[in-house]
């Protein structure tokens, strides 16, 4: 033991053990203050050694504060439009810091959701940590939704043009509201051109209500996208809409259109990408609200990549080399895993069985604490496919939920982001009001019926 020491985290009363040669003694510092104080060490008396104290003059050298040694704990404040600076407690390395020593700095944080504090050491004491605080609101939530699917799309339609200021739209997209194959892909090309997704239904009187819906909103100008052949969406459907410029984007079969609509839009954009089966949708749904290239899977027949769409890799490939994000069930898509190495980093987002939990490991790992979320049912495909394009608007995960069960999943998700607005898509029947009541406590759920 050396006659002075220095101890650079002791700003409290300390007790800690030192153990010299093996035998354990105790060190006790009183009353610290930054500066020179005493230490009284004592050695028991231990087989031959008999008890021994010593004391010696140590110099207490005040912390640097950091996100890894100070503990900052902040309570939630309450929205009133106005800044919030609750009151701090902070610990480093497990003790006390007196409020001498530091300042807390608050972000300019009237409409929150979530504010941040600053801790600055002073009168001797260096660095900074920094904590999250929540601003809470009443949760509110809005049911958009109409009689069918298609009547839902243009509900959901309604409220993108509200964020539009309520301006005509430069583009939708047109797919067919029987099966959702073709139209999976299409939430990432309606996020690109600020578009919605509307259904079109054998039935006559929903596709005249479409129809009349896109030559009332879109710019005279303005372009729409067809997902999907003939056999999917028939000429006949949109022949009143002859005096707009229309593409179709179609393959020979799922795959191959999915690779369509990605070579519409370029490999520019391709530094990330959701990749996932194209024999189900719940994985797609949720990746519609990402604003990523989705790469649709065939997981069942071919079990390998299309040629369009290793075409469009190998594009995105001379300019980036992405991060491709796999999810889904490992049974489905694993072996894919080595094909896609070859044109990027594979990340594994998540292989749980549960789609529900999957759609919560998605917004886990795109979406930081985000205000607003949106809820689609998980055990079918329109609403919440029409839906990612307002999600994606509003920097809303898509989560998906049973019709009248709660998920833990997404309830622990919900409350750990501090989300306190959400979307609902689709009307009771898809998505009851229990479960969202369960996510958002005391929620005030209103309704855009088309």
């Amino acid at each position: 033991l050396v006659p002075t020491v220095t101890i650079d985290e002791a700003i409290a009363d300390l007790k800690v053990f030192y153990e010299p040669k093996n035998h354990r003694g105790t060190i006790e510092l009183t009353g610290l203050k930054p500066g020179l104080t005493h230490m009284t060490i004592t050695q028991p008396a231990e087989s031959n050694y008999l008890e021994k104290v010593i004391t010696a003059q140590v110099e207490i050298i005040p912390a640097t504060l950091t996100q890894m040694n100070t503990v900052i704990t902040v309570p939630d404040a309450a929205y009133d439009g106005t800044a919030k600076e609750p009151p701090v407690s902070v610990t480093v390395y497990g003790m006390p810091l007196d409020e001498a020593y530091y300042e807390a700095v608050y972000t300019k944080n009237p409409e929150g959701p979530v504010a941040t504090v600053t801790v600055k050491g002073k009168n001797g004491f260096g660095g900074s940590a920094s904590a999250y605080f929540k601003i809470l609101r009443q949760p509110t939530a809005l049911r958009v939704y109409g009689g069918n699917r298609a009547t839902t799309s243009l509900a959901i339609a309604e409220q993108l043009k509200k964020l539009n200021g309520g301006k005509a739209f430069d583009a939708v997209v047109l797919c067919t509201g029987e099966n959702y194959p073709d139209a999976l892909a299409g939430g990432y090309l309606a996020n690109v051109k600020n578009a919605p997704i509307l259904l079109l239904r054998d039935k006559k009187t929903d596709r005249t209500k479409v129809i009349n819906y896109i030559k009332k909103n879109l710019k005279k100008k303005g372009k729409i996208y067809v997902l999907g052949s003939t056999a999917a969406v028939p000429d006949s459907w949109i022949s009143g809409l002859k005096s707009y410029s229309i593409k179709r984007l179609q393959g020979s079969n799922r795959f191959k259109t999915n690779a369509a609509i990605l070579t519409e839009i370029g490999a520019s954009k391709g530094r990330e990408i959701i990749a996932t089966t194209g024999y189900d949708f719940p994985d797609a749904l949720c990746a519609s609200a990402l604003d990523k290239p989705l790469l649709l899977l065939d997981s069942r027949k071919t079990k390998k990549l299309a040629e369009a769409q290793i075409m469009y890799l190998k594009n995105v490939n001379k300019s980036v080399k992405p991060t491709i994000y796999l999810v889904g069930d490992r049974g489905k898509v694993a072996s894919f895993e080595k094909e896609l190495s070859a044109y990027g980093s594979v990340v594994w987002v998540s292989d749980n069985i549960d789609p529900v939990k999957r759609s919560v490991a998605i917004a886990g790992m795109f979406f930081e604490r985000p205000d607003n979320v949106a809820f689609a049912r998980c055990d079918d495909y329109p609403d919440g496919l029409c839906g990612g394009v307002l999600a994606n608007r509003n920097g809303a995960p898509l989560l998906l939920t049973e019709t009248s069960e709660t998920s833990d999943a997404v309830k622990a998700y919900i409350v750990e982001a501090g989300a306190s607005r959400g979307y609902i898509f689709g009307s009771t029947k898809a998505v009851g009001n229990g479960p969202v009541k369960s996510y958002l406590p005391k929620v005030k759920i209103s309704e855009a019926k088309y």
